[in-house]
């Protein structure tokens, strides 16, 4: 599902990180970086070639998801894209690779990296290296 379209990069996420999604590519919008934004309605299977017909050629490609680091979809889906031709970098942001206590889930998004603000941060370090 497109949400919002950008020439800049592309963000994947799927279920409610939609709403900090968008809240970010909003920030980003105001700092001139223009997001196209992808909602999965399905994590399996992946349908490769809608999201391709979405990242327009070598733009990078974020993955944001509300898991642990390397058992997502971000690692799928960067494999599905280059396989099918696709040249550009595809980054993950996701709560990373240590224990996650309970707590309000705003405050975790925060110190995880997934509130829109983090998320603006990742990305705009990310997209000033690139260019």
């Amino acid at each position: 599902c497109v949400h919002r379209t950008g020439k800049d990069l592309t963000i994947i996420t799927f279920g409610t990180l939609i709403n900090n999604v968008m809240e970010a590519a909003e920030i980003l919008s105001y700092m001139g970086i223009e997001v196209s934004v992808l909602r999965l309605m399905c994590i399996n299977p992946v349908d490769v070639e809608d999201i391709l017909k979405q990242v327009h050629g070598i733009k990078p490609v974020f993955v944001v998801e509300e898991i642990s680091g390397n058992c997502g979809i971000y690692e799928h889906i960067s494999s599905l894209l280059h396989e099918a031709g696709f040249r550009g970098n595809v980054y993950g942001l996701n709560l990373g690779n240590q224990y996650i206590p309970h707590g309000n889930v705003e405050t975790l998004y925060d110190q995880y990296g997934l509130s829109p603000e983090k998320i603006v941060k990742s990305i705009v370090e990310v997209h000033q290296n690139e260019k």
